[in-house]
């Protein structure tokens, strides 16, 4: 009766490894097909644009940095949405124009630095946004504070334009 326990334990533990070995060996090949039948990456994930803001960008004041900024969403513009053309239209693709996310058709567009001088400002206010993110999500601090202090909006660099400029931040 021993050798029948013993034997039988034996034989299910050998069951239970190479059933353990079979079940991570699929759900490698399930990863590595899923990972492989993912879409190709849009443009605004591989393009490189050269005019962000770097340290040796030599900037003096804000003023030019926002010369600077200007030529960045150019370079956008050309580079991204004369470029894009969609196969399929989507109402809320950023990178669309005329779609309800395309920052053009704001009133202001807060993905871009800003100042809203106050000539009679009780304090200055430095809004500076978080990590991927832009000066919309602090658009209504802006708003508030607008009649009471002089405002400096900054948007970082590689936000708030297009996602590969992302990659390579320091």
């Amino acid at each position: 009766m021993r050798a029948i326990v013993i034997g039988s334990t034996k034989h299910l533990l050998f069951a239970s490894f190479y059933a353990a070995i079979g079940i991570v060996v699929a759900i490698l090949i399930t990863a590595v097909w899923l990972l492989n039948d993912r879409p190709n990456l849009s443009l605004w994930h591989t393009i490189h644009l050269t005019s962000e803001y770097h340290q040796q960008s030599g900037l003096a004041d804000f003023s030019q940095y926002l010369k600077l900024e200007e030529k960045l969403f150019a370079e956008v513009d050309r580079k991204i949405y004369q470029e894009y053309q969609p196969r399929l239209s989507s109402p809320l693709n950023r990178y669309e124009r005329h779609s309800m996310s395309d920052p053009a058709l704001w009133q202001q567009n807060w993905n871009r630095s800003f100042e809203w001088p106050n000539p009679d400002a009780e304090f200055g206010l430095l809004l500076i946004h978080g990590m991927s993110d832009s000066l919309y999500s602090l658009s209504h601090i802006a708003e508030h504070y607008q009649h009471q202090a002089h405002i400096v909006g900054l948007r970082l660099p590689s936000h708030g334009t297009i996602p590969s400029g992302l990659t390579d931040i320091t």
